[in-house]
């Protein structure tokens, strides 16, 4: 059962995407509200295990932080702005 709830969190979180976007956070912000939802988890993250990337790893970290974060947190906040609730 404790998998069962486990997997059932994420889908909920994910869920809710949209009203912490409407109803809590700046009007027309995608940047803002990108950078406010993966600033804090990437910080946790870097002092968690105190290693930066070494070598071909630092091109690898910024291309792939611009792709997944960047560009997707990003766009994503832009289409959620811009749908209404009814299609949500």
């Amino acid at each position: 059962m404790r998998n069962v709830i486990l997997t059932a969190l994420a889908p909920i979180f994910w869920g809710t995407t949209y009203v912490i976007t409407t109803e809590l956070l700046p009007e027309n912000r995608p940047l803002l509200v990108a950078t406010i939802r993966a600033l804090p988890i990437g910080i946790l993250l870097v002092l968690s295990y105190r290693t930066l990337p070494t070598g071909i790893w630092w091109w690898r970290s910024l291309v792939l932080g611009a792709l997944n974060i960047g560009l997707f947190f990003a766009l994503l906040f832009a289409a959620t702005y811009r749908m209404s609730g009814g299609v949500v």
